[in-house]
């Protein structure tokens, strides 16, 4: 049975001069992973010297055949009919040409080889009538700008991923009108074959950096590219001396592209010397397949080479330790972390093979049903959790949990603590009927075990009180959040850095609630403490410098405000480097604070900066880029750069769509961001479903009385009201008003959007009262 996946790759062979054997290594590495049981799609996208087909005519070779296509017109007559958003699968299968591969013969490594996988090509086209005439007539520019180029090439990427396991572009070298195609848009891993000359070392390099800054800017969610070097053409048992000194220079300035990869402990140099392909003057003849003639295990032959690159590819980079040294095992973990440990722990959730390897590992030499394991469970889904994989995480805390219970009891303080996590997690996913009885169990669980007065209580009663928060339940959070402060005053005294966080939780209550005035001096205290604490330069004062002036904002004393941002952004980059997640939170507070004021070219490269530490910190599908995306798009829209920003808030909503769930308040906001642009662009007509799916998500979340039901239904009014349907728009108007009404008298205190509403809902009454 052949081998598949449901989430291919595509892996685009770039190289940037002609003559170093990128096209030859593509087609020997593709027969490989075919021989290995994968679905292989390999694409001339060299339209200019096109010639990826000539590897395949070797009736000598055993077991070797090729199909033509049904359709010789190849990539360019693809090309050339896409006329709509979304290629048909017929238009690309009748272009394919079928190639049948021998079956592998047995090693020790694999006694029995899979059945090969499907391996199809698409031509360039060339042989196809009047292809130089075609070719030069066909319009890179127009293709994009007239025929929904853009759009059409992602769904022809998405079809790809899911028929293939691997996708392997042959890609034009230099700088061409497909280059970012083939290198930012299409690839999710980049192989860069180069000899030992300074135009093909620096100037490819270059064009990876160009690459990777495009895709950091794209429209389309792209995470950074994988790099892998292939050194080619390599001569180095002829002359040593050179060859040395080559090596070390490859080991230098390669560095930078394998860090993200390589695993700790191996040098660029170690992995060059596995993988070089060595100059062997017979296979300078032709169009070679020396994995299908020639030895796979002599390293003075080519084949190992291209074999030990395959091998490499269909571990998806992850068996690059074991290829440079054989007895290299990744790193094993056991329950019970330090924090170096947790950064090892971060890496090995995100591989999902390793990580059920380990805890099968863990169940075998402490028992499937030990507290070890349960600890390991729940370490292995705060991890995930930070990554955003919350349906990964979730079997996780249950399991943890069920094992806690096993061992200890159903009223153990510790099963408050797994209550707490999975509890945050639905609350994260928007269960929230599930998640409150979790929280308020591990409330009663702490106050049964500890008493009521124990910090362990206050813990469970801010979780709850957030939850509650959450829900518009601020009458009902607050006597907790007090009752969490008095707690921990009453444990750890009135200047303890606990002090500090409950004050700040305190205090954004009430900020939320419009009491600024009693806010404040909350928050300056906490800033005290914290200085007094820390010193003037800890993270910890960062955090509250950020929400002291986030209410100076608010309050608009924007001078006082922005000094204490910059400040915060100094410490931060100070204690964690100008890399970190922490970073990219200042840089988006103090870009909105810049925005405000009017300095939005200030302010825009700070948000892009923000957007880039995210996606190459958590990936470019963590709810953190939604955020990023989101407040950069709202910049462009601000600055009239619509069609700039409106890709940025669809893939902010399919971020958080796929991250937390499509009825989820936070997608909620997306829609609303994304339908007011509509509407900005007179595209009612699509705007409309997006505020009526907006208000929905929010009613079944919070209820028909939350705030934010109150503004959604006057973003719909005010819809309504520009399409000139005044009565439909009062009616959601007053609802809206009756809505912060309530908030004002349940609370005592006055919404901050309650003027905002009122003064929309004049303005209707005015457009009624004008018509009659």
């Amino acid at each position: 049975m052949s081998l598949s996946s449901s989430n291919g790759s595509i892996i685009t062979f770039y190289s940037w001069k002609g003559g170093v054997g990128r096209t030859m290594a593509l087609a020997n590495v593709a027969v490989q992973l075919a021989c290995m049981g994968r679905s292989v799609l390999m694409v001339d996208w060299d339209l200019e010297a096109p010639g990826l087909d000539r590897y395949f005519d070797h009736p000598e070779i055993p077991g070797l055949a090729i199909t033509s296509a049904l359709d010789n017109s190849g990539l360019l007559g693809l090309l050339e009919i896409s006329e709509d958003r979304e290629p048909n699968h017929s238009h690309w299968e009748t272009r394919l040409s079928h190639i049948t591969v021998p079956t592998a013969e047995p090693t020790f490594r694999t006694l029995n080889p899979p059945t090969p996988g499907a391996l199809h090509l698409l031509s360039s086209g060339i042989a196809s009538d009047g292809y130089p005439a075609r070719l030069a007539a066909f319009s890179w520019d127009k293709f994009f700008a007239e025929q929904f180029g853009g759009s059409w090439l992602e769904a022809l990427r998405n079809q790809w991923l899911l028929r293939y396991d691997f996708v392997l572009i042959d890609a034009r070298t230099g700088l061409t009108d497909s280059g970012g195609v083939c290198t930012v848009q299409m690839p999710d891993m980049m192989l860069m074959v180069f000899t030992a000359n300074e135009q093909s070392l620096k100037d490819g390099v270059k064009v990876i950096d160009a690459a990777q800054q495009g895709r950091r800017h794209f429209a389309y969610d792209r995470a950074p590219l994988a790099i892998v070097p292939l050194l080619s053409r390599w001569c180095g048992d002829d002359e040593v001396d050179l060859a040395s000194s080559w090596m070390d220079r490859f080991d230098s300035d390669l560095r930078p592209l394998l860090n993200a990869w390589l695993p700790e402990g191996f040098s660029p140099r170690q992995f060059l010397e596995k993988t070089r392909i060595p100059h062997v003057t017979r296979f300078s003849f032709g169009e070679p397949l020396p994995v299908l003639t020639h030895s796979l295990n002599d390293a003075n032959l080519p084949g190992l080479a291209y074999a030990t690159l395959a091998r490499l590819l269909n571990s998806q980079l992850a068996e690059a330790g074991q290829i440079i040294d054989p007895t290299y095992r990744p790193l094993q973990f056991t329950a019970g972390y330090n924090e170096t440990d947790e950064l090892k722990l971060l890496a090995l959730v995100q591989d999902s093979t390793a990580l059920y390897q380990e805890i099968a590992r863990i169940s075998k030499i402490h028992g499937t049903n030990s507290i070890k394991l349960a600890d390991f469970l729940n370490q292995a889904g705060l991890a995930l959790r930070s990554l955003a994989r919350n349906m990964e995480a979730e079997p996780l805390y249950r399991r943890s949990l069920s094992l806690v219970e096993q061992n200890f009891g159903a009223d153990h303080p510790e099963i408050a603590v797994r209550l707490n996590n999975l509890a945050q997690l639905l609350q994260a996913t928007n269960r929230l009927a599930e998640a409150e009885p979790m929280m308020r169990r591990a409330l009663a669980i702490d106050e049964q075990s500890f008493g009521a007065d124990h910090p362990d209580v206050a813990i469970d009663l801010n979780n709850l009180a957030a939850f509650l928060q959450d829900t518009n339940r601020f009458a009902e959070a607050e006597p907790m959040i007090r009752r969490a402060l008095a707690i921990n005053e009453q444990s750890f005294g009135t200047d303890h850095p606990k002090i500090a966080t409950q004050l700040n939780n305190l205090a954004q209550l009430l900020q939320a609630t419009n009491r600024l005035a009693e806010a404040e001096p909350l928050m300056r205290r906490a800033l005290a403490i914290d200085e007094q604490s820390f010193g003037t330069s800890h993270p910890n004062v960062a955090i509250d410098l950020n929400n002291l002036a986030q209410l100076l904002q608010a309050t608009n004393r924007l001078a006082e405000a922005e000094p204490m941002m910059r400040r915060a952004l100094a410490i931060n980059e100070q204690s964690f480097g100008t890399d970190h997640p922490n970073v990219a939170i200042d840089l988006n507070n103090l870009a909105q604070l810049l925005q405000a004021t009017n300095r939005l070219a200030e302010a825009e490269p700070m948000m892009r900066r923000a957007l880039a530490i995210d996606e190459q910190s958590f990936g470019a599908g963590h709810p953190n880029v939604a955020i990023d995306l989101n407040n950069l798009a709202q910049l462009l829209q601000a600055t009239n750069r619509l069609a700039e920003a409106e890709p940025l808030m669809r893939r902010a909503l399919a971020i958080d769509e796929q991250s937390s769930g499509a009825d989820h308040p936070n997608v909620a906001i997306r829609l609303n961001n994304l339908a007011q642009l509509l509407q900005a662009t007179n595209r009612l007509a699509e705007a409309e479903p997006m505020m009526r799916r907006a208000l929905a998500i929010d009613e079944q979340s919070f209820g028909a009385d939350h705030p934010g039901v109150a503004i959604d239904l006057n973003n719909l009014a005010a819809l309504l009201q520009v399409t000139n349907r005044l009565a439909e728009a009062e009616l959601f108007s007053q609802q809206a008003l009756q809505i912060l009404q309530k908030f004002e008298r349940d609370n005592g205190y006055q919404h901050p959007e309650l003027s905002v509403i009122q003064d929309n809902h004049l303005q209707i009454l005015e457009g009624i009262s004008s018509r009659r």
